[in-house]
């Protein structure tokens, strides 16, 4: 056997341990020796590299060493191992063992090695291969790896590894490991077994640690960047040793939230610090992806990035990027945080770091505002109504955090549009219109309006992919008007009440006409309909409005009429009319009618005059003539006028009164006659007194009271010539006045009414 350089000083201390320790030996070296059938060497294997176990400080971490390969002769001399580990990296290095004492036969054992062994059985369970390097029974047996080294997938040196040791099994009272190293030692962990172990080793932060049982626990020790490490186990009965590199895990996730355009893509990656690749992963179109969580060898500061991908045009500046950590690990490494595309992370031994990016879009935000513009009212009735054409404008307000190009507003409805600008900043508007106008249909005159949605949309940043626009809608209803055309008129009459209205006094009539509906009303004209009257009515003529008459406005249109007797004697002349036009789109519109009615007041009234005319009547049988005038002074016609005599003079008998057999019109006379013959007493008296009366029936009213009148007939006296000549021209100017027919008489006129 060999006898190691390095052991010298620890075989020394081993052996003052030993001694500290007989007496307990004695007592309980028992325990050592029952696991002495289990110290045989193992035979040679190919070597498994390294795997985890489950439990215990750090067990997703640490890759325990596979020993299968150990070949008891070879490591005599120094048995040369290479270790693949996990992510890519690789061990080299050298095994050798040296008996210190004793005569047990070293070898490597699965785990756990016995039924009261802490590793395997308490913690670290599951650990594959033959990790465990066995003292022999009742032996010290010392396991030397040396000119270890560490290369990185692309066989590169590394350094800052971490490498790990403890005890296999459990240590009894007088069983022990020192382990010696060119790097000092510190604690990785402190197990508690069920049997005998060592808590608290001596030496941590130097290059020795001693560990002899008895202290109840079991300790994991390890040293950075060892060129080598040794274990001098020392087996009261059977003790063993496993080896290990402790690693750290990272993981770096990536989270959109959403995705600005459905094409962005991101690439991950883990960089060493020698600036190989450790982990990489690509989000290809998806809003997430992990590099899974990659096993390194905390060799210094490794640098987590993502990277937009090839082939992508995502905008970085589209997101808002933050980092988040977590180590599962109780460590102080500083975890990344905060915005960036790239961080750095130095972990330690046992680390298990995830870290998130979570990219956030920022915000892509349209406002639209639909407005019903400018309208053409095709038919000018003033209403939107079915064949009129309606205009439309969309105001746009960029009101996210990106500029967005390629604006479009699209209107199913109203057509193609355009814009003053298709690109807009942040808090910017623009103004949209439709090319062509919107024509009402009936349909729209029959929902009571047009409600219209349209939609805006725009493009990101370095986007032109359709699936990444952003939308937004605006709506509108448009108020549309059934069209409801109608008029009303009233008619009145300057003689509404007209007294007392004679033959031939004219009535003017005025039409007000009102547009009650809601368009316009063309050619507003009166339309005559029963009219009492027994004349004609003059045609009605309209102010000028009534060309166009607008909605809620009056125009007032007047027609004449000239009563006739009939009308008067009627006592009333009604008349019944309507107002007629067009609408806008060449409808007739009607009124209702409109009745006025003219009451006259009957005011029958009459003159009543008696006249005499002498002529040449000088004596006895020569006639005189009476004449008896009746005027209607009323306004109705009159009736069953007649004449009575009443006081007379005359001492023959008056001829009957003939009279006209007509009515009496307003404003006319009738004249009655008689005649009578004078006789030798009326000449002898010198005249006539005569008095008469006149009463009349009136077409309507309360008949008035009679009239009289007197006449004084005045017989001229002839001068009688007895024996004696009348002067010629005496003759000649009595027979020009009889001639003349001079009347002498008195007249009396009685007016009632």
């Amino acid at each position: 056997m060999r006898t190691s350089e390095k052991g010298r000083s620890a075989g020394t201390t081993l052996r003052r341990r030993i001694a500290q320790l007989a007496s307990t030996a004695l007592a309980l070296g028992g325990i050592g020796l029952a696991g002495l059938a289990a110290a045989a060497p193992a035979a040679a294997a190919d070597p498994e590299g390294c795997s985890y176990g489950e439990g215990g400080p750090h067990a997703e971490t640490i890759c325990w060493l596979d020993f299968s390969a150990f070949d008891q002769a070879d490591a005599a001399d120094g048995q040369h191992f290479t270790i693949p580990l996990p992510g890519g990296y690789q061990a080299d290095f050298d095994l050798t063992w040296d008996t210190l004492s004793g005569s047990g036969s070293p070898g490597a054992r699965s785990a756990p090695t016995w039924s009261g062994s802490v590793f395997g059985r308490d913690v670290y369970v599951g650990v594959t291969g033959r990790p465990a390097l066995t003292s022999g029974a009742s032996s010290t047996t010392r396991y030397t790896l040396s000119d270890i080294s560490v290369t990185d997938p692309n066989g590169e040196d590394v350094t800052g590894y971490s490498m790990l040791t403890m005890d296999a099994e459990a240590m009894g009272p007088i069983e022990g490991i020192t382990w010696n190293s060119d790097q000092p030692f510190y604690q990785v962990g402190d197990l508690v077994p069920t049997g005998y172990g060592c808590a608290v080793p001596d030496g941590l932060g130097t290059t020795e640690v001693i560990c002899y049982g008895g202290q109840n626990g079991a300790p994991i020790v390890a040293a950075t960047d060892a060129t080598w490490i040794s274990a001098d186990v020392d087996g009261g009965g059977v003790q063993d040793v496993v080896f290990g590199f402790e690693f750290t895990k990272l993981e770096l996730r990536k989270v959109f939230t959403e995705l600005v355009d459905p094409a962005d893509a991101v690439d991950l990656s883990i960089t060493t610090p020698a600036g190989t690749n450790a982990g990489s992963a690509s989000t290809d179109g998806a809003l997430s992806a992990t590099t899974d969580d990659q096993t390194l060898l905390p060799v210094g500061e490794f640098t987590l990035a993502e990277a937009v991908s090839d082939g992508s045009d995502m905008v970085a500046d589209n997101y808002t990027s933050s980092w988040s950590c977590e180590n599962s690990a109780e460590s102080d490494t500083e975890l990344p945080s905060g915005e960036g595309v790239t961080k750095t992370v130095t972990p330690a031994p046992g680390d298990a770091i995830v870290c998130t990016i979570t990219n956030t879009p920022k915000v892509r935000s349209l406002a639209l505002v639909k407005e019903a513009g400018d309208w053409t009212d095709v038919n000018d009735d003033g209403l939107l109504d079915a064949g009129d054409l309606q205009h439309y404008t969309f105001t746009v307000t960029n009101d996210g955090e990106l500029e967005l190009h390629g604006l479009e507003v699209t209107d199913p409805l109203a057509g193609a549009t355009t814009c003053e600008a298709t690109t807009l900043a942040p808090d910017e508007s623009t103004v949209c219109r439709t090319v062509e106008p919107y024509e009402i249909t009936p349909a729209d005159v029959t929902a009571g309006g047009v409600e219209n949605t349209a939609t805006a949309s725009a493009l990101p940043p370095g986007s032109e992919n359709p699936e990444a626009r952003i939308s937004t809608t605006g709506s509108v209803t448009t108020p549309t008007t059934t069209p409801a055309p109608a008029l009303s008129v009233v008619k009145t009459s300057d003689h509404a009440e007209a007294g007392a209205a004679k033959p031939g006094d004219v009535v003017t009539y005025t039409f007000t006409v009102e547009n009650t509906g809601n368009v316009p009303v063309l050619d507003v004209a009166i339309a005559e309909g029963e009219f009492t009257g027994t004349g004609e009515l003059s045609p009605a003529t309209c102010e000028e409005g009534a060309a166009r008459l607008l909605p809620e406005a009056t125009v007032e249109c007047t027609a004449t009429y000239v009563l006739t007797q009939e009308d008067v004697d009627a006592g009333s002349v009604s008349n019944t009319a309507t107002a007629t036009g067009t609408d806008p789109d060449g409808g007739d519109v009607a009124s209702g009618e409109s009745s006025t009615e003219v009451e006259i007041v009957a005011d029958p009234a009459f003159t009543f005059e008696k006249l005499v005319d002498v002529g040449t009547a000088r004596s006895a049988g020569d006639t005189i003539a009476y004449r008896f005038v009746v005027t209607n002074t009323g306004n109705v016609t009159l009736t069953d006028y007649a004449v009575t005599e009443g006081t007379f003079t005359g001492t023959n008998d008056l001829s009957a009164i003939v009279c006209p057999d007509e009515p009496l019109a307003a404003g006319d006379e009738a004249v009655c006659t008689a005649s009578y013959v004078l006789s030798a007493a009326d000449v002898k008296a010198g005249s006539v007194d005569n008095t008469a009366s006149a009463a009349v029936v009136p077409a309507r009213g309360e008949a008035p009271a009679s009239a009289s009148s007197s006449a004084h007939a005045v017989i001229p006296d002839l001068l009688a010539v007895t024996g004696a000549l009348v002067p010629w021209f005496a003759a000649t100017i009595g027979a020009l006045l009889l001639g003349a027919g001079v009347l002498l008489s008195i007249r009396r006129r009685s007016e009632l009414g």
